[in-house]
Parts: C-alpha cells; sequence; structure tokens
C-alpha cells in the first residue's frame, strides 16, 4: 500500500503527539515493541511541545496513509551532526519495515538539508531490543550517557537509574533527500 514520507507542518502536531503517545506509552492492553511501558509513565509529548520543534534547523518528517500520520522522526541540527528523534511508528504497522524507511529518510534529509557528517540518536538504558535495532542499522555507542531528562517533561520514569545512551554513525554516501514528498510502500497493517 503506498503511503507518503514528506516534511511536516505545524498543522501537523497534534497527529505527532497522539501518534508518538501511542507509541511509546501506549494504554495497556496496546502492544507494540516501541513502547516504554514498565519504564516512564505520562505522555511522551504534547502537541505544543511538538509545536515548538519546528524551528531553524529542525525538520519533521511524517508517513501519511490516506492523509493519516503513521510514523514520524525528527531530524535536528547540531554543528556538523544530526541527532535523529522521536521516532514512532504506528503500535498497528510496527514491524512492517515502516521504521527502516524513515531512519532512511531521516538520514538522508540530514546529509541533504543540514549537511550532516554525523548522525546521532539517544536510547533508553532499559531497551536493549531498540539499542539491537539501532546497532543493525549501524549505530553504535558514542560513550555518551546522560540521566533521563526528567525536566523536560518527557514522563517519569518508574525505575531507578533510567539513562539516555548515546549512540552515533557516520553519514557516509547516502541518497539526497532531493523531494519534498517520496511515495513508499507502507507495508501490510496486521
Amino acid at each position: 500500500m503506498p503511503c507518503r514520507i514528506e516534511e511536516a507542518q505545524p498543522t501537523d502536531a497534534p497527529q505527532i503527539a497522539r501518534l508518538v503517545n501511542q507509541a511509546y506509552r501506549p494504554a495497556e492492553h496496546v502492544r507494540g515493541w516501541t513502547h516504554e511501558n514498565g519504564l516512564v509513565t505520562g505522555q511522551r509529548i504534547t502537541a505544543e511541545q511538538v509545536g515548538q520543534l519546528f524551528t531553524d534547523g529542525s525538520s519533521i518528517l511524517v508517513m501519511r496513509q490516506n492523509g493519516v500520520v503513521v510514523a514520524c522522526v525528527q531530524v535536528e541540527q547540531d554543528a556538523d551532526a544530526c541527532f535523529i528523534n522521536m521516532l514512532a511508528t504506528s503500535p498497528a504497522l510496527q514491524g512492517t519495515g515502516i521504521g527502516k524507511q524513515m531512519i532512511a529518510a531521516a538520514e538522508a534529509l540530514a546529509v541533504s538539508k543540514y549537511a550532516a557528517v554525523l548522525l546521532k540518536m539517544s536510547v533508553v538504558s532499559a531497551r536493549p531490543e531498540l539499542l539491537a535495532y539501532y546497532h543493525r542499522r549501524g549505530y553504535t555507542p558514542s560513550g555518551h550517557v546522560a540521566p533521563y531528562p526528567v525536566h523536560e517533561g518527557v514522563g517519569t520514569p518508574v525505575r531507578e537509574g533510567l539513562q539516555l545512551l548515546e549512540l552515533q554513525k557516520r553519514a557516509g554516501e547516502l541518497p539526497q533527500w532531493e523531494q519534498k514528498t517520496a511515495i513508499v510502500d507502507c507495508g501490510q497493517t496486521q
């Protein structure tokens, strides 16, 4: 089924916030492998917080299926590097390859738009499955570890000592993000 990957607009903030909260902090009965249930409580992000991400040096990519945002990722410039943040896929579509497509699009945008030579991301330390997922995509630990950012309003840790581990990857040769909209296969719905 075809989907569109495109740069989001500020008017997309409510849909993006809803998607991120569904992916990271779903209701107990919702299953998906990216959630943080048992690690962090509270909302992951609000529409207002998403709206604040629309600045120079920051882009959000969304994947739309029939006009609905089903995946997102933020690219944020940091000197000659870019952070890949807020990767989220609708729980119903997890495991279909959409996350890989969103990462590839984010990496291409980071290089094309922001001239990134290094790609970075932060992963919650208690998520070995996510660390393995990003390792398979070429990301390795940078050695930088930070406490969970409670002060940023992204939820309250349930576990003591929860940390963010920074991962990095050299940008290398990546395809250019040449258009504002890309048509991709968004996999099969479950």
